[in-house]
């Protein structure tokens, strides 16, 4: 079968791809210009569709269950623990657990040791409600539906082995399911499957207080991706011909303020201080500048390979590093692209004077002044009409 990559994670010099049918890879990349594959963990119709990573491991999430391999020496990583579960779709760590949300709409929760062996600590069926996602805090935020209606449920997991649901929330209002949440502060954003984007007060989170919504925010049921601005003021959210620009300033009434149709749908978005790296299913990584989140701007384009029916393709997630932006794309793998300086470097002359012009009787002439770069100075050298030149 084809290699479908569908997640990739960055960590100092290696780069971590679930790629579904490929299993999981670990790439080098010491050498951004050049990737190698340092190591390759695959069983025949275990797909890999989902992973966490520690210090010195990776949680699997398989059609199998949950494993785990050490990466203390990346290029060769080993399965130190597993534990059958069924078919994972997400998992996430935190305080000595994974949680690992199933196919059947459950979540099982085990306990990790300093060995990362895995002990079964409790599980929540799936049925009547649905968990499609799950959000970590004090308490557990699980969001999904009942085949009728999109529903939020807050947990209590200080005893995983007998949940407690501290609070349920229901919107009666829609159709479908709620099927991506991520938390900031004490309000939890939740995406449903009809595209509306609901803002819930979790400050009490026996209490959940449903704030604001806004329909047609996102591109409906589907993997798409949601990221904040770096002031939390704008949230990003990935649709099926592009991405929406909403304002969260106000939870009580977000409001779209801007449309970005890229011709594609979008399912992976990272933000970058004043950038936002957008992952096409169209085939490409799109930069734009949000330095005005309302009229972003496209200062680069990189051309992958596109989607193709039922073999996966375009760009499912992007992370970025410095310099380099690393792309889970479809069957093509890991792609590692270089983002070039578009920034004009500036030099400053004030002495003997700021004005663009001076006029001496001088034969020789003192200058000062200063350079900058988004980047840095290295050097700075000079020439004039009269064939002089040299650096400073």
């Amino acid at each position: 079968g084809f290699s479908y990559q569908s997640q990739v994670a960055v960590v100092g010099q290696h780069a971590f791809v679930a790629g579904v049918t490929a299993g999981f890879q670990v790439f080098d990349i010491a050498n951004p210009a050049d990737p190698t594959l340092a190591a390759h963990y695959r069983q025949p119709s275990n797909y890999v569709r989902n992973f966490a990573l520690t210090n010195d491991a990776v949680f699997l999430a398989t059609d199998f269950g949950v494993e785990v391999a050490d990466t203390t020496t990346p290029d060769r990583p080993w399965i130190r623990a597993y534990r059958a579960l069924g078919q994972m779709q997400r998992i996430v760590l935190d305080g000595g657990r994974a949680y690992s949300v199933t196919t059947g709409g459950g979540l099982n929760i085990v306990t990790i040791d300093s060995a990362s062996q895995l002990s079964p600590a409790g599980t929540i069926p799936g049925g009547p409600m649905y968990i499609l996602d799950i959000c970590l805090s004090s308490d557990a935020y699980v969001v999904g539906g009942d085949n009728l209606n999109p529903q939020l449920k807050v947990y209590n997991l200080a005893d995983p082995a007998n949940p407690i649901v501290r609070a349920t929330l229901t919107n009666s209002a829609a159709s479908g399911f709620a099927y991506r949440i991520t938390k900031r502060g004490s309000l939890a954003y939740l995406l449903e499957d009809s595209g509306t984007l609901r803002i819930v007060d979790v400050s009490q989170s026996s209490n959940p207080i449903p704030r604001g919504s806004l329909p047609g925010a996102s591109g409906g049921y589907g993997r798409y991706d949601f990221a904040f601005s770096a002031d939390g003021q704008r949230l990003f959210v990935g649709t099926g011909t592009g991405f929406n620009v909403i304002d969260v300033t106000n939870p009580n009434a977000p409001s779209l303020q801007g449309s970005n149709n890229i011709g594609s749908r979008v399912f992976g978005l990272d933000v970058v201080q004043n950038l936002i790296f957008v992952a096409s299913s169209g085939g490409g990584v799109l930069v734009f500048d949000i330095t005005d989140p309302l009229q972003p701007v496209l200062v680069r384009s990189y051309a992958t390979p596109t989607f193709t029916a039922f073999r996966g393709g375009g760009v499912s997630d992007v992370s970025v590093q410095g310099d380099y932006v690393y792309a889970a794309c479809g069957t093509s793998g890991l792609l590692v692209l270089k983002m070039q300086d578009l920034v004009r470097p500036e030099i400053f002359i004030t002495n003997p004077t700021f004005s663009p012009e001076f006029l001496t009787s001088n034969s020789t002439l003192d200058l000062g002044g200063s350079a900058q770069d988004n980047k840095g100075v290295t050097r700075v050298t000079w020439a004039n009409d009269r064939g002089g030149g040299g650096e400073v």
